[in-house]
């Protein structure tokens, strides 16, 4: 938030985190994902924005059903990316899905991460960077097949994580890159964030 190459960071959630206190740069608003349109009759929310972010995400097992899965992880999702995009002025998207996210695979989850890709890639952004890590650390926040699994598998903090995204971000925007990149669990180890 310190950095001078961000002038402002609008953050919609399905929550508001007392992690990041609002601030004159810093906007928390707390949406409902199926009605991104309210936010037009905001007043006082600038909605212009150059890049998006999106990290939403759930499990099958968090959802509760295959159907909340997929409101979460697809239509949620969806909804911002045409919402940045009509609304905001947004060139450059950047989504967070998974490894395998497979838009043709038999399994729901990976399908519904590689179906979110293609939708997304599709919209027409300028720029669209895909993310797609291996084994996250959420820290206190981790399920317990992830707990188990970091025992044989090391895990990139989602911490880590989220500032590789965003310093890829502010450096992709600043190049003339076009289409769609899609980082691996490979590529993301090595990107840098240098001192935002």
């Amino acid at each position: 938030m310190e950095s001078n190459r961000v002038s402002k960071v609008t953050c919609l959630g399905r929550k508001i985190y007392t992690t990041f206190p609002q601030s004159d740069k810093l906007k928390q608003v707390q949406v409902d994902f199926m009605n991104l349109d309210a936010l037009l009759k905001e007043n006082d929310l600038d909605l212009q924005h150059d890049i998006a972010i999106c990290t939403l995400g759930t499990t099958r097992a968090d959802a509760g059903s295959d159907e909340a899965f997929r409101l979460v992880d697809y239509t949620y999702v969806a909804n911002f990316a045409q919402f940045a995009l009509k609304h905001c002025g947004v060139t450059h998207f950047h989504l967070l899905t998974s490894m395998g996210s497979d838009k043709n695979s038999w399994f729901l989850y990976p399908r519904t991460k590689g179906q979110i890709e293609a939708f997304v890639s599709d919209l027409g952004f300028k720029h669209t960077s895909i993310y797609r890590p291996g084994l996250l650390d959420r820290g206190s926040d981790a399920r317990t097949v992830e707990k188990i699994a970091s025992f044989v598998a090391s895990a990139l903090s989602v911490d880590v994580l989220g500032k590789k995204i965003v310093a890829n971000a502010l450096s992709s925007w600043a190049k003339p890159v076009t289409g769609t990149t899609i980082l691996e669990s490979s590529h993301i180890s090595q990107l840098i964030f240098p001192e935002l």
